[in-house]
């Protein structure tokens, strides 16, 4: 959420130049795809204690799992002038976003096991970690920067979804998780 603040003054510093951003733009922009769905999301959940993930989210999951097909299509459409020729600096940029994805959740882990929450909190943490908010990240790139640097932005839902999942699934892994699953089975 910072930014548009914080990516001028970087430019700045790091490299002497100044980028002009159209902030109150950028931020309704922002509003509209991420705060907002979320905003509407969050209040839903509350005001149903809970209700609504359990009868609204198998309905929707066909739609999500089809939105979801059509962002990663649209992303890789993006991606593949790209792709078309894969050179060392691109697998280099791959890389190093795959590996900013795994540290975001590593880090969120461990600032979640430092401050000794529960298991589910923790995994909220890790999640919330690693998932950067690639929203934002595509109205920066795509508004703001050449073609090139929408490319690292288009890619990371590419494998972000699948990394999610087996993080996931290494966190059940783990002590907290197998504790709280055996927790979870016994109030069944």
């Amino acid at each position: 959420r910072l930014a548009p603040f914080v990516i001028p003054l970087t430019l700045r510093l790091r490299l002497g130049s100044v980028v002009e951003m159209d902030t109150a733009a950028m931020m309704g922009d922002l509003m509209v795809m991420v705060a907002i769905p979320a905003l509407i999301a969050m209040t839903l959940f509350q005001l149903s204690h809970g209700r609504v993930a359990v009868t609204v989210k198998p309905r929707l999951a066909p739609f999500a799992k089809l939105t979801m097909l059509v962002l990663v299509l649209a992303n890789a459409t993006g991606c593949a002038p790209f792709l078309r020729s894969v050179t060392p600096a691109l697998v280099k940029v791959i890389c190093a976003v795959f590996a900013l994805c795994l540290l975001g959740f590593f880090l969120g882990y461990r600032a979640a096991r430092l401050m000794k929450v529960d298991f589910p909190t923790a995994v909220t943490m890790s999640l919330n970690s690693g998932i950067r908010n690639i929203a934002a990240g595509s109205v920066l790139a795509i508004q703001y920067f050449p073609g090139d640097v929408l490319f690292p932005v288009a890619f990371s839902p590419l494998f972000l979804q699948a990394t999610t999942a087996i993080i996931v699934k290494i966190l059940h892994a783990t002590k907290g998780g197998k504790e709280f699953d055996r927790q979870a089975e016994s109030a069944k």
